[in-house]
């Protein structure tokens, strides 16, 4: 999706058996038919042969790329049809008949169809097949293969002799002739000279193999393998490099190991292990940003784990051969050759790891400019400050904590990943809310993915997913749910199962993908002690006109047996997580969407809007929520976009949030285009939040001028002498919290007003660290979050923070470094003194 939307044209897929059936599943989210895909399954080995078969997958002037498929040891499969061996899907340039070929699979078909390279400008330019799109595929045998592969380069044509040419005559075309191999007549018209007169002794192809074990029962037939025997396979080529990607207990494997001697001390070896990697973090723009965030708070903005240490150091296995583990960057010259090393992406900054090195030395060490210190530091004392002065009794669900996964829409940034929150609700276990691609990445980075040093104990995320008790999918769209398979596929694998069941509330094509799906990978769709289904519109407070559309394919007898089997695993969710009411409202996006009102016994509620332009029936469903989870992918500047796409803006989101009477609103699914901080425009309608926005002269912006959330604020407003009068339909209307959510954030619910109080020290650290690339469009938006010239902020901007007795005050300092330069400083009490 996202190389079809970068403009790419055509495309190539190689992967193992089973590739096309995965590749079809998703035709009902990845559909882009201006994009040529051409996918190649890999043949899996043939049980009655004694040789390991090898296919050329790939071909151009530089390379040449063949698969070798492995089985692992006592699972033979059997031999495929000749419509899965070797199979290419066909591609979309050469002429094609009316009419499907009949030799195509169905998920061939589809394929062609979804990505034929003929569509422009999201148009469907070849037709589509709905009723076979909408049929399930036949199933597909689960595949074992494990795939990997040899590249080979070319001959490297040896130097050309100009003087030696000249000596024998050869002018001209002639020299061309001969570095083609060809042999030419000398200018004397008598000699012939042949290529190895005039040009050096070619050099042998380097090769390098990518080696896919893993675990140990796949050793034996790679030790059987004709293609990874030295004497068999390399004798005109040159092997540099092989990268093991391997599971555990195979790299201390004797055989294993022999087999890696066996290629010589010149041969580079590079290990992709769990065990003998390091656990770095790859996403540095995304993970500096949480670092410096953890100065504010770090129990809201924690650092992303990390380990720069094995688990197991290679050094301990005393191999000859000398292996490395693998990391980010890691590059080797095939030609000429040199060693392994790491080098930095071109045009991107490693500023996290230096200042985490130096923040491990030293607790003391900052990240943060002298300016952004003095911001951070008038923030943090006003919240402190606060936290003494007001009284505020425990509320009802204070202790829930949202951790916002991705906040992005669309696709991933660099900041920003696609939607997902993870709501842990003490006691009862967790709740996720959409799981876009890359969802379980963000898991593990935020609570830690090591398990034990001897491989047996659970790793915090993994806990995480132990104790995953519901997830809802609002749509199909992929930003939202390409990531719900992992999670389930994990869930699936922990050692000792979970002893009550996951519930799945979705629309009907995220089952019909599920399901799928699972006939390549066991997620555990069709095991009802595992997953329990239930359909949002069979659980909707609004049967909308999508519970319609599912009659069009489903039997009245089928709906209303679907419609109890629903309600049934409803109540039990219920009372599994103690909560007195779910129900999904059926919300307006490009397709079937939901959102979700979940009212607990306990006396909280969380509403999440999933994607929608502003919605009634969501309104009237949440009514009084303590949390409104709300997407605002557009700026207030563009309500017509935000339409046409079926999105929210932020003032529309706000506005929902107050006529839902919610206690917090939290905003999320930002548009890629504000990959740092969005924009809050001063127009807006909504007035003025319980520690949240401020009214002065019409205008709002974020900011700590309102007092902190007394127990009488909770239901009143009329005595916070900061805060101005509102304009709420009645005195008893609450004006809601807002707070801006960024990845990986642990909020509790109690602590949203922090989070509202933070929002000048956001503003200041995202003007400070704007990059090259985007400075003036982040400036332009931060500016008019805080309804003041983008020049102002190149020169001494001001920042509002409150005094909790004489109100509030202006803190001034100036700009002393440019934007974008990143600062590390030690802290001293009151002092600040730069160390670098």
């Amino acid at each position: 999706m996202s190389v079809s939307d970068a403009g790419t044209k055509s495309f190539e897929v190689v992967g193992p058996p089973g590739l096309n059936h995965f590749v079809a599943t998703t035709r009902s989210y990845a559909l882009r038919q201006s994009l040529q895909l051409r996918t190649t399954e890999c043949p899996p080995p043939n049980p009655t042969s004694e040789t390991t078969p090898s296919s050329r997958v790939f071909k151009d002037h530089n390379l040449s790329l063949y698969a070798v498929s492995i089985l692992p040891e006592g699972s033979p499969e059997p031999v495929p049809n000749t419509h899965s061996l070797k199979r290419k899907s066909p591609s979309s340039t050469r002429k094609r008949s009316a009419s499907p070929e009949p030799s195509l699979s169905h998920s061939e078909r589809i394929i062609q169809q979804s990505f034929c390279g003929s569509g422009e400008g999201g148009t469907y330019r070849r037709s589509i097949d709905w009723e076979l799109h909408a049929a399930r595929l036949p199933p597909a045998p689960r595949s074992v293969v494990a795939v990997s592969y040899i590249g080979i380069g070319p001959v490297i044509r040896g130097k050309f002799n100009a003087d030696r040419a000249k000596e024998l005559g050869i002018f001209g075309s002639a020299r061309a002739e001969l570095t083609r191999g060809a042999t030419v007549l000398a200018k004397d018209g008598v000699t012939w000279v042949t290529p190895d007169m005039c040009i050096g002794p070619s050099t042998p192809a380097s090769a390098f193999m990518f080696v896919d074990c893993p675990d140990p029962t796949y050793i034996p037939g790679i030790l059987a393998s004709p293609q990874f025997r030295v004497k068999d396979r390399f004798k005109d080529t040159v092997l540099r490099l092989i990268v093991h990607r391997i599971g555990r207990g195979v790299l201390g494997n004797s055989r294993y190991q022999t087999w890696m001697q066996d290629f010589g001390e010149n041969v580079e070896h590079l290990i992709a292990s769990e065990e003998y990697g390091h656990n770095s973090v790859s996403n540095i723009a995304s993970a500096y940003l949480q670092l410096q965030l953890s100065e504010l708070d770090p129990q809201i903005y924690t650092i992303p784990t990390h380990r720069h240490t094995p688990t197991v150091h290679l050094h301990e296995l005393n191999l000859i051969t000398k292996p490395m583990a693998l990391d980010v960057n890691h590059i080797i010259a095939m030609h000429p050759p040199a060693p392994a090393e790491t080098l930095p992406a071109p045009g991107m900054t490693d500023n996290f790891h230096p200042a985490l090195e130096a923040k491990m030395k030293d607790p003391n060490v900052s990240t943060l400019s002298p300016t952004l210190t003095e911001v951070f530091s008038a923030v943090q004392d006003d919240v402190k400050a606060h936290e003494k002065a007001a009284s505020r009794p425990p509320q009802p669900g204070d202790d829930v904590v949202v951790t916002t996964l991705g906040t992005g829409s669309a696709l991933p940034s660099k900041t920003r990943n696609v939607l997902s929150n993870l709501v842990q609700v003490p006691r009862w276990g967790n709740i996720l809310l959409d799981a876009g691609e890359g969802t379980w990445g963000q898991i593990a980075r935020r609570f830690g993915s090591d398990h034990d040093s001897d491989g047996g104990g659970e790793s915090p995320a993994h806990t995480i997913l132990r104790e995953l008790r519901c997830i809802f999918i609002s749509h199909i769209h992929a930003d939202h749910h390409v990531g719900l398979a992992k999670i389930l596929s994990l869930r699936r694998q922990l050692s000792d199962p979970p002893s009550v069941p996951l519930f799945l509330i979705g629309n009907k094509q995220t089952f019909d993908y599920l399901r799928e799906y699972n006939d390549l990978e066991d997620v555990g769709i069709n095991d009802p002690d595992y997953v329990r289904c239930i359909y949002s519109a069979d659980i909707s407070a609004n049967h909308g006109p999508m519970m319609w559309r599912e009659k069009v394919h489903l039997s009245p007898g089928e709906i209303a047996r679907r419609r109890v089997r629903s309600n049934e695993a409803r109540a039990e969710l219920q009372k599994t997580m103690g909560f007195k009411e779910i129900r999904t409202v059926e919300v307006l996006h490009r397709g079937p969407c939901y959102g979700i009102v979940l009212k607990h016994s306990e006396d909280w509620s969380i509403v999440f809007s999933g994607d929608t332009t502003p919605s009634d029936e969501l309104v009237k469903a949440g009514q009084g929520a303590t949390l409104l989870i709300h997407e605002a992918t557009m700026a207030d500047d563009q309500t017509e976009l935000a339409a046409m796409k079926q999105h929210s803006t932020i003032g529309q989101a706000l506005d929902i949030g107050k006529r839902m009477k919610a206690k917090n609103i939290l905003l999320t699914h930002f548009s890629q285009r504000y990959p740092k901080i969005p924009v809050l425009n001063p127009s807006s309608t909504i007035p003025a939040a319980r520690g949240a926005l401020v009214t002065t002269d019409d205008d709002f912006r974020f900011g700590p001028e309102a007092t902190f959330p007394t127990a009488e604020t909770e239901t009143s407003h009329s005595n916070a002498p900061t805060v101005p009068p509102d304009n709420s339909d009645s005195d008893s209307d609450p004006i809601p919290i807002v707070g801006l959510a960024f990845d990986c954030a642990s909020i509790p619910i109690g602590s949203m007003w922090k989070v509202n109080r933070y929002t000048p020290a956001l503003e200041k650290l995202f003007a400070e660290t704007a990059s090259v690339g985007d400075e003036d469009e982040d400036l332009a938006l931060i500016a008019a979050a805080m309804n003041i010239p983008s020049a102002a902020l190149t020169g001494e901007p001001s920042f509002s923070t409150a005094d909790p007795v004489h109100g509030a005050k202006n803190l001034r300092a100036p700009e002393t470094e440019a934007s974008g330069s990143h600062h590390i400083q030690k802290k001293k009490k009151k002092q600040k003194k730069n160390v670098a």
